[in-house]
């Protein structure tokens, strides 16, 4: 029991939507480029490019969903998600697919 704590007190210190100090972003960047320069992060990293993740953006706020094989991978797609310029903030809906493996 105390191991799956421990996993989803890793899963939501990934999930947290803030602000990043961004709260004013002076580009023209619209919620398909976020979407769109997200998506090419993932391509580029290549323990994320063959994951199914949705990336969705309305006001320059993210939610990613899908799933991911392990923790790490969720994590990693949350902070390039907040890496792109203009995003608010991040929520994650991300799951791991076979949560039980990696219970310590």
């Amino acid at each position: 029991m105390k191991y799956i704590i421990l996993l989803l007190i890793l899963l939501f210190s990934c999930t947290a939507c803030t602000t990043y100090g961004r709260a004013h972003c002076y580009t023209s960047m619209t919620d398909n480029d976020i979407v769109t320069n997200i998506q090419t992060r993932y391509a580029a990293d290549t323990g994320l490019s063959v994951q199914n993740i949705h990336v969705a953006s309305f006001e320059r706020a993210v939610v990613l969903s899908g799933a991911v094989e392990n923790p790490t991978q969720a994590c990693i797609a949350v902070k390039l998600a907040k890496g792109v310029p203009c995003v608010k903030c991040v929520t994650s809906r991300i799951r791991i697919k076979n949560p039980v493996d990696y219970a310590i």
